[in-house]
């Protein structure tokens, strides 16, 4: 019970309340259970923290791409505030007659191996003709462009990329209502087949980067004419705006009627 040596295996005996040796395989598979017992806990927390860091990889980059490509609100040109005709009307074509060209003075050719200049002209406020022979003056006015002696060549700006709200507002109203005009071509082609085809059209649009515009399509508000709306279409798919930082939804409608 107590345990003891033993006289006659010259051991150890231990006792009933002793710890007792399992054994050289027993303890390796302990030892290898402990072991597999303790990765188990370490690789618990890491399995648990690969979807939290995933989902916060995943904010950061939606948060980077919505921060590049910001929801821009649609511009609309239908107040009668912003300078942009809408009603195109289509005009009798003999009300239509371009004005005539003034025909330029033929100028006096100087005399072979003449050294002396021009002597000034009646009319001409004392100003002598220029040289053929000298370049043209180049003169900076105060607006920032050139003029070619008189030619009324100004430097362009092309190469600006508008990036403020208002700026690019402005340079699309300016540029519709310059470039409106050429609407009437496709209204008077249907007109001829349709003498009765007049109501509104609503455009919608998207000026790119580059100033062009993409996704061009026209709507009947109160009348529908396929081939009109797709000449129209067209039309404004060719039109030309200043570079922008980023696109430009524009939204516009325009009456068409005959005169």
């Amino acid at each position: 019970m107590y345990g003891g040596s033993c006289p006659k295996c010259f051991g150890e005996i231990p006792g009933e309340e002793a710890a007792t040796d399992p054994g050289e395989e027993v303890k390796a598979r302990q030892e290898k259970s402990d072991n597999r017992r303790v990765l188990v806990r370490t690789l618990i927390p890491l399995i648990l923290a690969v979807p939290v860091v995933g989902s916060m990889l995943l904010l950061a980059v939606g948060f980077i791409i919505w921060n590049r490509n910001p929801t821009v609100e649609v511009m609309n040109f239908d107040d009668d505030d912003f300078g942009i005709e809408h009603d195109i009307v289509s005009a009798p074509p003999e009300l239509e007659t371009p004005e005539p060209i003034a025909k330029a003075e033929p100028r006096t050719p100087r005399p072979t191996g003449s050294k002396s200049r021009p002597n000034p002209k009646s009319g001409n406020d004392g100003v002598a003709d220029a040289d053929p022979s000298r370049p043209p003056e180049v003169v900076v006015p105060k607006s920032g462009g050139l003029s070619f002696d008189g030619f009324g060549v100004e430097a362009s700006r092309s190469g600006e990329v508008l990036s403020e709200p208002g700026q690019i507002f402005e340079m699309i109203r300016k540029s519709m209502s310059k470039q409106q005009a050429t609407l009437k071509q496709c209204y008077d082609r249907r007109l001829k087949n349709n003498e009765d085809l007049q109501g509104r059209w609503r455009a919608k649009f998207v000026v790119n980067q580059k100033g062009y515009a993409t996704n061009v399509k026209f709507t009947g508000v109160n009348m529908q004419d396929a081939e009109l709306e797709a000449c129209l279409a067209k039309t404004v798919a060719r039109w030309k705006f200043s570079k922008i930082a980023r696109p430009q939804p524009v939204e516009k409608s325009w009456k068409f009627r005959p005169n």
